[in-house]
């Protein structure tokens, strides 16, 4: 059927809102149109409508369902010979549903592609802001410390980030170059440590120091240096001072030793070398808290942070005070004074 036919049928059938061939027709009435056939001969022709505003009928409240009244029948001299044996037209009760414009694919995709592009515009916007804040933060800060007479507490990564590095691996090859070109000291002079007694403990259960060619447990940063100044037990300077000191130990009748303080990694290197006659037992130095009950024992060493605490001191008043740092003077320390 051509359109104005569709159209003429729509008409006769009292359907006279339809006039747009964009416009959808629901399924009960395109069911009715092909039910009925083809549309009646109009002599005079169709014409459509004049075009009227479009209504948003969703939005509007839906009329209440009727039953369509039939058309009135018209005389039969007033019906051309040709359409004298046609058929009335049955009555059409369907509901009247609203119509619905379709919007293209391509539309869609522009619209979205718009909204997405505005949002990341205001993402930009916002870390622009972020960006402003910090800064803005930072000066305050520094403003703070300028009037208290105190310069503001800032971490070596924040002041590596601020000159442009971004990461802890860029950070570690901007260390290494001052290193390459032998002026770390001019960036390490200036660094204050805002917590030593932390910073200090990291250093010595987070790094060993290791002769060239030596393995270093997992979990520690090891640092090659000068063969005499290797800390691991395997070095031959360091097992040399481990068998005197249970040498020293086993002739005196002493072996059980415990020793209280020092750093994890001495403490693994120094179970995992001396002589297993010895029973070695290491209990880590805690400022606070109760005491560790350490059973009995032979010999009571006091090392490094340990010798500081009065509470060790009081329960052990005959402990070895051990005050050098490293494995080689530890040993020797305990040696000359069992052998005093």
């Amino acid at each position: 059927m051509s359109e104005p036919d569709i159209f003429g049928l729509l008409q006769s059938m009292g359907h006279s809102r339809y006039v747009n061939p964009e416009q959808m027709l629901p399924t009960e009435l395109v069911e009715q149109v092909r039910k009925r056939g083809p549309a009646p001969v109009v002599r005079a022709g169709w014409k459509p409508p004049s075009a009227t505003p479009m209504r948003d009928l969703d939005r509007e409240p839906k009329p209440a369902v009727r039953a369509a009244k039939p058309a009135p029948k018209p005389a039969a001299a007033a019906r051309p010979p040709a359409l004298a044996t046609e058929p009335t037209p049955p009555t059409v009760s369907a509901p009247v549903a609203p119509v619905s414009a379709a919007i293209p694919l391509p539309t869609q995709l522009a619209s979205l592609e718009a909204e997405l592009c505005k949002i990341r515009e205001r993402v930009i916007a916002l870390e622009r802001e972020l960006a402003s804040s910090e800064n803005h933060r930072r000066a305050l800060l520094r403003a703070l410390a300028t009037a208290s007479g105190r310069e503001p507490h800032q971490s070596v990564r924040d002041a590596f980030i601020r000159r442009g590095l971004i990461g802890d691996d860029e950070i570690a090859l901007a260390l290494r170059a001052w290193g390459e070109a032998h002026r770390l000291q001019e960036l390490l002079d200036p660094l204050q440590v805002g917590n030593p007694v932390v910073f200090q403990a990291l250093l010595d259960e987070r790094m060993l120091l290791v002769g060239s060619g030596e393995d270093c447990p997992a979990g520690v940063v090891a640092v090659v240096v000068a063969p005499d100044r290797s800390e691991r037990h395997t070095a031959p300077a360091v097992r040399a001072a481990l068998s005197r000191m249970a040498t020293a130990l086993l002739v005196q009748g002493k072996r059980r030793l415990v020793v209280h303080g020092g750093a994890a990694a001495w403490q693994r290197e120094l179970k995992d070398g001396l002589d297993t006659r010895i029973d070695l037992r290491f209990f880590p130095h805690v400022g606070r808290g109760p005491l560790p009950d350490t059973g009995p024992a032979d010999v009571v060493v006091l090392w490094d942070t340990a010798v500081s605490d009065p509470r060790l001191t009081d329960r052990h008043p005959n402990a070895m005070l051990v005050l050098q740092r490293g494995l080689i003077p530890f040993c020797q320390a305990v040696v000359d004074q069992v052998n005093a």
